[in-house]
C-alpha cells in the first residue's frame, strides 16, 4: 500500500475512455481535454502556487501540470487515456466527475460512441 498524502499534495491520476473507430475522435479527444481542463483548474493553480518550489527540491519536475490526452489504438476502438492532477484523497471523486461530465457530453454528441469489446461471430452456412 501507498501513501500518496507524505511529501506531495497531488498526484497524478489517469482515467482511460474508448471510442469507436467510427467515431470522430478528433471532436472526442478535444472534448476530453476541455473537461479535463475544466475540472482540475483549481488544483493546477493551487500545484502552481507556493508548493512548486517544495516540489523542485524534492526532484518532482512535471513538465506540464495541466491535463493530457493521450491517443492509442486498441482492437476495440480508439482508447484516449486522460492523465491530470489530483488531490490524493480527492481521486475517486474526481474521476467519477469526470465520468459524470463526459457522459454528459458525449450524450450531446451523436458522432462520438463508446466503444467496449466485441466479439462477431460469422457463420457460413454453405460449410
Amino acid at each position: 500500500m501507498a501513501n500518496y498524502t507524505s511529501g506531495l499534495g497531488y498526484l497524478r491520476n489517469e482515467l482511460p475512455v474508448r471510442v469507436t473507430f467510427e467515431s470522430d475522435w478528433q471532436h472526442a479527444k478535444k472534448l476530453l481535454t476541455d473537461l479535463a481542463i475544466e475540472l482540475t483548474e483549481e488544483v493546477v493553480a493551487e500545484a502552481s502556487g507556493p508548493n512548486a518550489e517544495r516540489d523542485r527540491r524534492l526532484l518532482i519536475h512535471y513538465p506540464t501540470l495541466t491535463p493530457v490526452v493521450y491517443t492509442s489504438v486498441e482492437d476495440a476502438g480508439v482508447l484516449f487515456t486522460i492523465r491530470y492532477l489530483c488531490r490524493p484523497r480527492q481521486r475517486r471523486g474526481s474521476a467519477e466527475a469526470l465520468w459524470e461530465r463526459i457522459l454528459e457530453a458525449f450524450a450531446g454528441s451523436p458522432s462520438i460512441e463508446f466503444a467496449y469489446p466485441t466479439q462477431r461471430l460469422l457463420v457460413d452456412r454453405s460449410e
